[in-house]
């Protein structure tokens, strides 16, 4: 498993396998803005479709063992949690997840 934290002088993506999950962290991102507007209408019910499948496809890209929950925002109308839940190894690579938004 990559380093997420304390590189010695490394650039973020100077390993290969950080480099690949680096690439699936954007790609979820960008999958996640371009269905901004579905996921809305998914919680609203005037959509259906499979969304822990499409989940399970872009943000399992990134690690197949993070966890995942909406629920009601306090600002938002919806927010997203992603976690590595007792899987604290995976804690800075989900900070660096969060800090691509």
């Amino acid at each position: 498993m990559a380093r997420w934290r304390f590189l010695d002088g490394e650039t973020l993506d100077a390993d290969p396998h950080r480099r690949e999950v680096i690439v699936a962290m954007d790609e979820w991102w960008e999958a996640f803005q371009f269905r901004a507007d579905d996921l809305t209408a998914l919680f609203s019910k005037k959509q259906e479709w499979d969304l822990p499948a499409w989940m399970h496809k872009y943000l399992g890209a990134v690690h197949p063992k993070l966890f995942w929950e909406f629920g009601p925002g306090i600002h938002t109308r919806h927010r997203l949690v992603i976690t590595p839940e007792g899987r604290t190894e995976l804690r800075p690579m989900v900070d660096v997840l969060l800090a691509r938004a």
